[in-house]
């Protein structure tokens, strides 16, 4: 995959974000989300899982390619198996062949047996963890540094609405967790701006007065 196509689907998902404003929507966001990331960057899996500060647990709440009768079933504390370790470290697991490493947990509920290359980045805002997000092939060594990058910017994009979707759950009663703020949920704005020449560069964000 080119850096167009990465760019285009961060911008997609950003668009996707914006209109993330009712607690109704957040279980439709999640899953086209994953089904968004699985599509663009060829993995048969993506997964999101959100992590649950009251009971201390990263629970899966939107899969494409997994079992989709495990959301809400597959609970891990911080640091068990390779989602686990993610979160507790907030480092970034990339494995070639995930089933032979000693982290590795399997649940049966999710049916990932037939998947090997594992990728997961952690969602997090400075060390307030929020969730992880990762994506699965079944061919060995199959992510590559672009994938790995791409899948960083991703969680970075999404951390905001996640940690808004996490309160919105709350808010239903979906996840046992401590009293939500009186302040209403405010998602992050998205901009879409006029290129001025191709390509793309990294550089410190200036709000105009």
């Amino acid at each position: 995959m080119n850096e167009q196509a990465h760019l285009n689907l961060l911008y997609q998902v950003g668009e996707l974000a914006s209109l993330v404003s009712l607690s109704d929507a957040v279980d439709s966001f999640l899953q086209r989300a994953v089904e968004m990331v699985a599509l663009h960057l060829r993995a048969e899996v993506c997964s999101i899982y959100l992590y649950e500060e009251a009971v201390d647990e990263l629970v899966l709440r939107a899969t494409k390619g997994l079992n989709p009768e495990a959301v809400g079933i597959v609970r891990m504390p911080p640091g068990s198996g390779l989602v686990g370790c993610c979160l507790e470290r907030l480092e970034t697991v990339c494995e070639g062949c995930a089933p032979q490493h000693p982290s590795f947990r399997y649940f049966k509920e999710a049916r990932e047996e037939s998947f090997n290359s594992f990728l997961g980045v952690p969602i997090h805002r400075g060390q307030s963890r929020i969730g992880v997000m990762t994506v699965q092939r079944e061919k060995s060594d199959a992510f590559t540094a672009m994938d790995v990058g791409t899948l960083r910017a991703m969680a970075s994009q999404l951390a905001g609405v996640l940690e808004n979707a996490r309160l919105m759950m709350q808010h239903e009663g979906r996840v046992l967790a401590p009293a939500l703020p009186t302040q209403p949920v405010v998602l992050p704005p998205l901009f879409k701006g006029q290129g001025a020449a191709p390509g793309y560069a990294y550089a410190p964000g200036v709000v105009a007065p």
